[in-house]
């Protein structure tokens, strides 16, 4: 069960994977906010539960739609349009769209990681 808590934890880096269009759809967006906040909800219920539970991996599809509109936010002010995904696109892309990528992995990907595995130490360490 572990496993799928951090599969479904993962669910905004599919997305960007996949269809980024989701992202700043308003209509998509609410949506995702609202399963990203009902994770949010279910995580801590579980971890009030059994503080030994990888459920604090459902913590950080939150976390990584925040980090994501954070970046797109400055990109958007610099660039004046929106990011275009360069995951599996194997045509020519420009640069910023390139390093946009890449910053959303290292942070909003990568730093939850460890931001959740730190919490999960912390929290093991007091039951």
């Amino acid at each position: 069960m572990d496993y799928l808590y951090v599969i479904i934890g993962l669910n905004t880096m599919w997305i960007f994977m996949f269809n980024m269009d989701w992202l700043f759809n308003l209509k998509s967006l609410i949506i995702i906010i609202a399963i990203d906040c009902f994770l949010f909800s279910v995580s801590l219920m579980l971890l009030a539960n059994d503080s030994n539970s990888k459920s604090i991996a459902l913590l950080m599809p939150l976390i990584s739609l925040s980090i994501f509109h954070f970046l797109s936010f400055f990109y958007k002010s610099i660039y004046k349009r929106l990011p275009k995904n360069t995951f599996h696109s194997l045509e020519k892309q420009k640069i910023a769209d390139i390093i946009f990528t890449i910053i959303f992995w290292i942070m909003g990907v990568g730093m939850p990681f460890f931001v959740i595995h730190l919490f999960y130490e912390k929290i093991k360490h007091y039951c």
